[in-house]
Order: structure tokens, then C-alpha cells, then sequence
């Protein structure tokens, strides 16, 4: 009985393993498998050339992005500062402009942020002459930091004057300086979709710039009215598309100063006109505009893919 037993326990044991050879070797085969997949998978990318151009588009954006981010970093090397601050206090001082322009870009988004408030953040708690040129460095030191850390631009944006100089009104803005096809991505898709309404909004404002354009880089505020009417958009009715009446869409754009409104006197009397503002300035060339004006008279062409507005 004993040796019937035994014979029993041999059988089950070598019957146990052939099976788990048997398993070995169908996952050995399945990673073999697998293995094989992915060598293909990277011999079909390397001998694609329309694969190959892609990979030399992005090192070519990599090799872009990272000249961006060090030429940022050097503008603290072009700043004169005489004065003494410690280390700790400068740090303090970049970590504070950097927590309220955050919060300010939180709060409003594409809305620039004067200055003078921000270099209120720093006359505060260093005032008089012996700081002169504190607050530029620390602006500077901070436009580093967005860009080193977070892949930011903390872009300065300078208002014009009617005659096309440069005024003393200075303002700043948060850019991504992540290539656009990466933009998307790391958005999400949540994310994915307010850019979507964006990107419509933005479609509208484009339209407004080419109008203003075309009429010598001004147009009257009732003359706006009039062909923004021709496209279904009413002072005080919602639109089905944008969601928001027209003149609520104007004054976004104003506060963004992607438009600037200007008083002008005229025989009747003050006229109120339309003017591209610093923000869409920077953002768009004239080049880049009138290409857009040029596919939209040959009409077929989707306006938000004309140009990318941030």
C-alpha cells in the first residue's frame, strides 16, 4: 500500500512538473513574443522618414526650448543693482512676485499684470533711492525661475502710444514655452475642452484684429458694431456660441489688452476707437495677420487654425 502511495506521489509530482515546464515555456515563447513586437515596432520607427523629419522636429523644438529657458536666465546678468540684499531676503523676495503673479494668472487668465503691482511687492518692504534697481532684479531673477522650473515665460509686455513709441506703461503675462503640440497634452482632456472654447473665442477675437486691420489699424466703436452685427454678435444678447453678450466679450478683450479702446476728439464730439492691444501685438506679427487675411478672403479655411493665440 505503501509503495502505491509513493508510485501515486511520484506521478503527481512529475506530471506537476511538465506542466509548469510547459508554462515556462509559453511565457518564455509570450515574452519572446512580445520582445519581438517591440523590436519591430522601433525598426518600423527608425526606417520611416516621415517618422524620421518627426523625431528631428522635436529635438529641433527641444534644442529651441532650452535656448528659450537660458536666455531668460541671463536677463538678471544685464540688471545694474549697487545695493546690498542677502541671499535669503532675494529669495524671499523672487518666491513672493512669483506666488502673486500666480495667483493674479489664476484669478485672470490672459489678463496682464501691471508693474507697478508687482513692483509694489517690493518698494513695500524696501523703499527709498538705495533700492533703485532692486525691483528689476528681482523681476528678472523671477522671469528665470517661471522659465528654469516651470517652462514659463513671465513675458513683459510694452503699451504703445498713438504715434507707435514705446510708452512707460509696462505689464507681464504667463506664456507656456512648451512647443504647442506638447500644450495639449499636458492640459488633459478636462483641460482639453475649455481650450476648445477658448480656441472659438479666440477665433472671434482674430476676426476683430483683421477688421481693425484693414481699416488702417483703427476702427470707430459704432463701425465695429456694425459688422459685428453682420455676424449675428449684439451688444446685449447672448450669443448661442460664445455664450456671452458682445459687449461683455469686447471688455474681456479689452482687460486682456488684446484690445485697447482709446478716446479720440472729433467735430462731433469724443469718438471712441478700437486699437490692437500689447498683448495680441506680441502675440501675432503683421506678417502672420495678413497671411490670415489673405486665406480668409480665399475663403474654406477654419479660423482657429490660422493662428494660434495662447
Amino acid at each position: 500500500e505503501k509503495d502505491a502511495v509513493s508510485s501515486r506521489s511520484a506521478g503527481e509530482s512529475e506530471a506537476e512538473a511538465t506542466m509548469s515546464s510547459k508554462r515556462s515555456r509559453g511565457s518564455a515563447s509570450s515574452s519572446a513574443s512580445k520582445r519581438q513586437q517591440v523590436v519591430e515596432l522601433v525598426d518600423d520607427y527608425d526606417a520611416g522618414p516621415s517618422r524620421r523629419a518627426d523625431a528631428e522636429d522635436k529635438a529641433r523644438e527641444a534644442a529651441d526650448y532650452m535656448r528659450k529657458i537660458q536666455q531668460i536666465k541671463a536677463l538678471q546678468n544685464d540688471v545694474i543693482f549697487t545695493g546690498k540684499v542677502s541671499a535669503e531676503e532675494m529669495n524671499s523676495l523672487v518666491g513672493t512676485v512669483m506666488r502673486y503673479v500666480l495667483f493674479r494668472t489664476g484669478q485672470h487668465k490672459s489678463q496682464p499684470i501691471p508693474r507697478n503691482d508687482i513692483a509694489a511687492l517690493v518698494t513695500k518692504k524696501y523703499p527709498g533711492p538705495a533700492r533703485q534697481g532692486l525691483t528689476k532684479l528681482v523681476i528678472a531673477k523671477a522671469q528665470g525661475q517661471f522659465a528654469d522650473i516651470m517652462g514659463l515665460e513671465m513675458k513683459e509686455l510694452v503699451r504703445k502710444t498713438e504715434s507707435g513709441e514705446a510708452s512707460a506703461t509696462r505689464s507681464y503675462i504667463l506664456r507656456s514655452l512648451l512647443p504647442k503640440r506638447y500644450q495639449e497634452a499636458v492640459a488633459g482632456p478636462k483641460r482639453g475642452k475649455e481650450r476648445e472654447r477658448e480656441r472659438q473665442e479666440k477665433s472671434l477675437l482674430l476676426v476683430i484684429l483683421m477688421m481693425i486691420s484693414l481699416s488702417g489699424d483703427q476702427m470707430t466703436e459704432a463701425k465695429l458694431w456694425e459688422h459685428l452685427g453682420l455676424l449675428g454678435i449684439e451688444k446685449d444678447t447672448k450669443h448661442a456660441t460664445f455664450g456671452d453678450t458682445g459687449s461683455a466679450m469686447l471688455y474681456r478683450f479689452v482687460r486682456q489688452r488684446y484690445l485697447q479702446k482709446v478716446a479720440k476728439k472729433s467735430d462731433n464730439g469724443r469718438v471712441w476707437l478700437y486699437q490692437p492691444g500689447e498683448n495680441a501685438l506680441d502675440e501675432i506679427d503683421q506678417m502672420s495677420l495678413s497671411d490670415a487675411i489673405s486665406k480668409t478672403l480665399q475663403k474654406g479655411h477654419n479660423m482657429s487654425e490660422m493662428i494660434e493665440i495662447d
